[in-house]
């Protein structure tokens, strides 16, 4: 999850946001995901990190992404939950991410007043942003105790 998450939001929190894609804002949960893999003593790696992305429908494709990941993140938590795992600890990300899936429906209005905007152009920021999750997760390893 770090070497997906911790990238994307330093890339789309560097520089401000464009003001057409307002009232819109990707939540963060970087500081909750770094404090979940120390309680569950993951090692904390160093990624490295895009530069900021400004064009609009690259963004839109990429805010798809990381809005429709709140609302799996929901699903992710009970299922933490069910494990022993919380608010409180080593399931704080899940938690915040999905607290407020609002968020989802604020994008989506977004989308739908957006003049300009290139369906192309976004379908393709999300398809790389998938596959940046994709890769991010393939490396990993899961030691059964």
């Amino acid at each position: 999850m770090q070497a997906f998450r911790l990238p994307l939001e330093a890339m789309l929190l560097s520089a401000p946001l464009p003001a057409i894609l307002s009232p819109w804002c990707p939540r963060s949960i970087g500081a909750e995901l770094l404090t979940d893999l120390a309680d569950l003593h993951v090692p904390i790696r160093r990624h490295a990190t895009a530069g900021a992305e400004r064009d609009i429908s690259r963004l839109c494709g990429i805010g798809y992404v990381v809005e429709g990941s709140a609302l799996g993140a929901k699903v992710l938590y009970r299922r933490a939950q069910a494990l022993g795992f919380d608010s409180r600890f080593g399931a704080r990300h899940l938690a915040r991410q999905s607290e407020d899936v609002g968020s989802w429906r604020v994008f989506l209005a977004v989308l739908e007043d957006l003049d300009e905007f290139d369906i192309d152009t976004a379908a393709s920021a999300a398809n790389a942003t998938f596959a940046a999750a994709e890769h991010a997760f393939a490396g990993l390893q899961i030691d059964a105790a």
